[in-house]
């Protein structure tokens, strides 16, 4: 029996299936001189965007001071690669200040959510993964890269490493997938391969239990199917007939499955083209 097994992360099938993922950017995408210290120290939370406060700005002020002077006077080491990154007493000084600011930066995020809808949110998120038991926790926002409208997307992680994107503003599940340090792997066995009669009835028995009215939301949705080359993954999409006025992307519902039927990615992005 051969088996392989498949790595896949939300920018691999960003690329395969064209999501459109977007960038997300890092403390200090717009200070410049600093951005060499954020690639170095492998800085990767997300921002608030314009959302702000005293105590953010002194530590983000403090972070970048601290940055500046570990690189001239601190621990820093080439990695296999060449590119220079912090080790020792000046590592853990950075961790410890990026984690307060990282910290600061989610209490902000989410000072607007009630315990009510994290805790409704976070059902949904076991409900859509089918792990009944997961830890879920919530990792930061970005800009949402699908529309014109200006909304930020929230994104929750679980054990699996499982990204979950979240229109903050309906706190509806917009995207989830392998995020970039997931290690869960979906097994391929070409023996228990499904015919895609087959995995196309999963996809839609998923939607259906997942999406309002789903059954009758398809019959006015155009309908089309890919599949990555040697029968790796199988991607099922439903998109509107029109694009909406001043968008580029069509809205769609999309779920990505392996080809025993394992549920990759899942996205339903209509929610992000309201202005509510």
């Amino acid at each position: 029996m051969r088996k392989k097994q498949l790595f896949l992360s939300m920018g691999a099938l960003a690329l395969l299936f064209g999501l459109g993922i977007g960038v997300v950017t890092g403390f200090f995408a717009s200070k410049g001189e600093p951005t060499l210290a954020s690639s170095l120290h492998g800085i990767s939370n997300f921002v608030p965007g314009t959302h702000t406060n005293e105590t953010i700005e002194s530590l983000k002020s403090e972070l970048e001071r601290i940055v500046e002077y570990e690189m001239a006077y601190g621990c820093v080491e080439l990695t296999e690669n060449k590119e220079p990154k912090f080790c020792g007493d000046s590592k853990k000084r950075i961790d410890d200040l990026e984690s307060q600011l990282t910290d600061e930066v989610h209490k902000l995020e989410l000072a607007q959510k009630s315990s009510e809808q994290i805790t409704l949110l976070e059902n949904t998120i076991r409900t859509l993964s089918g792990q009944s038991s997961s830890v879920i926790t919530f990792q930061g926002t970005s800009n949402n890269p699908y529309t014109k409208t200006q909304k930020r997307i929230e994104h929750w992680k679980d054990q699996k490493g499982f990204d979950y994107w979240v229109d903050s503003n309906t706190n509806q599940v917009v995207q989830f997938g392998p995020g970039p340090d997931s290690t869960f792997t979906f097994e391929r066995d070409d023996k228990k391969s499904l015919s895609q009669t087959e995995l196309k009835s999963i996809a839609e028995n998923y939607l259906s239990k997942n999406i309002k009215n789903f059954d009758e939301l398809k019959k006015q949705l155009n309908f089309r199917q890919m599949s990555k080359p040697g029968n790796a993954t199988h991607a099922f999409r439903w998109e509107a007939k029109t694009m909406p006025t001043g968008e580029e992307i069509l809205p769609f519902i999309q779920i990505v499955l392996s080809p025993t039927g394992e549920v990759i990615s899942f996205a339903d992005i209509r929610s992000l083209y309201s202005q509510n």
